[in-house]
């Protein structure tokens, strides 16, 4: 991630990004932060993953694979309370890595899912214009879980760019 560049650049060949963005969360964001943050201590795990789920996976994954869908679920529901809330108040309140994009001298991947309704496509496309050596790749009929809804082309795609570093 950024912020692990931002300490070790010296360790870092290359950097892959996916479905991230590099700016903070608006206000608008940052007060959704803070009531899912209430939603969870109110309602729990389960409450959380179902008013996220639809936004996580694409279109085309909600209707045509109910063994992913119920996959994700499952994870979501299972995970600790302190977890998504530690999740949720640590996006909130991650800092602004725009100003470093443009000091990354490394090759860079950037993965956006087409149908992703979390982080617009503008976002990434920012990231890979400020980034020297970016190479953006939308992925088609994936939401905001690239890796889960197109495992191969995700994987096709990371050994392509494993190769050249």
């Amino acid at each position: 991630s950024s912020a692990f560049y931002r300490k070790y650049p010296a360790r870092v060949a290359g950097l892959i990004l996916a479905a991230t963005r590099a700016g903070e969360d608006t206000p608008e964001g940052k007060a959704n932060r803070d009531k899912a943050v209430e939603l969870a201590k109110q309602s729990g795990a389960s409450a959380i993953a179902e008013s996220m789920l639809p936004k996580m996976l694409s279109p085309k994954t909600l209707s045509s694979n109910p063994e992913l869908v119920s996959r994700v679920l499952e994870m979501m529901q299972s995970a600790s309370l302190s977890g998504i809330i530690g999740a949720l108040r640590g996006m909130k309140t991650r800092q602004d890595s725009t100003a470093l994009l443009p000091q990354i001298d490394k090759p860079v991947l950037i993965f956006h899912g087409a149908d992703d309704q979390i982080i617009p496509l503008s976002e990434s496309q920012a990231m890979a214009a400020a980034i020297p050596n970016a190479r953006l790749e939308i992925i088609p009929d994936a939401g905001h879980l690239i890796p889960l809804e197109q495992p191969e082309l995700t994987n096709a795609s990371i050994r392509r760019f494993l190769s050249h570093l």
